[in-house]
């Protein structure tokens, strides 16, 4: 589960874009957002000074699958799919290497009686 506090965040910065740029994100989506959001929780972006500004880690995990999904070209969204596969795929080797499927399939033979 995401930090609410990521959604005042995100929030707050889509708040901060172009209404041209806002309109690209579809309204059920930033509704979610806002719905999700710490309402407690003061963020302020200063839009000059965008670079040095401090997120969450979650922010900055809402904000990319938002460029990825709303923004970013075909060629951008390929490359991206790619490396979450790959990620995905490294995460699913290091489970096997943890958990070797063996142990289990051992136990399903002695349950089915073959071993």
């Amino acid at each position: 589960m995401l930090d609410s506090r990521a959604y005042t965040e995100v929030n707050a910065i889509i708040s901060a874009l172009s209404i041209h740029k806002r309109n690209k994100i579809p309204e059920k989506v930033r509704a979610n957002i806002k719905q999700k959001m710490d309402k407690s929780y003061v963020f302020t972006i200063d839009c000059n000074d965008i670079k040095n500004t401090i997120l969450l880690e979650d922010t900055k995990k809402i904000l990319s699958v938002l460029y990825v999904d709303y923004f970013s070209t075909y060629a951008e969204r390929e490359i991206a799919t790619k490396i979450e596969k790959d990620r995905y795929l490294k995460e699913e080797q290091l489970k096997l290497k943890r958990f070797p499927i063996d142990v289990f399939e051992k136990r399903i033979k002695k349950y089915r009686g073959n071993g």
